[in-house]
């Protein structure tokens, strides 16, 4: 797939982790994160914009933090053969 063409369905999206595994660790290093930004910020000191900055990464932390758990759940629900929440069920 070149820069300038949208993936085809037998192409894989590689927006995402292309692994349960990859997913898995998308949540695990973020969660990681998250819990460092508010030690370093309050061991360091921090002050004025720093604070700012810190709370800023912190927020943008957790906004990840949901995607990659909205997309390991996805996945580990298609594995499992068990329907989308869009999807309606099946008759």
């Amino acid at each position: 797939m070149s820069a300038t063409t949208m993936p085809t369905p037998d192409e894989p999206d590689r927006s995402t982790s292309s692994t349960d595994i990859g997913a898995a660790g998308n949540v695990v290093i973020c969660a990681g994160i998250i819990i460092a930004i508010p030690i370093y910020a309050l061991s360091t000191g921090m002050q004025g914009a720093d604070l700012i900055i810190a709370g800023g990464a912190l927020v943008m932390g957790i906004a990840l933090e949901i995607g990659f758990i909205r997309t390991l759940m996805a996945r580990r629900r298609r594995r499992q053969g068990t329907p989308q929440p869009s999807e309606k069920p099946r008759d």
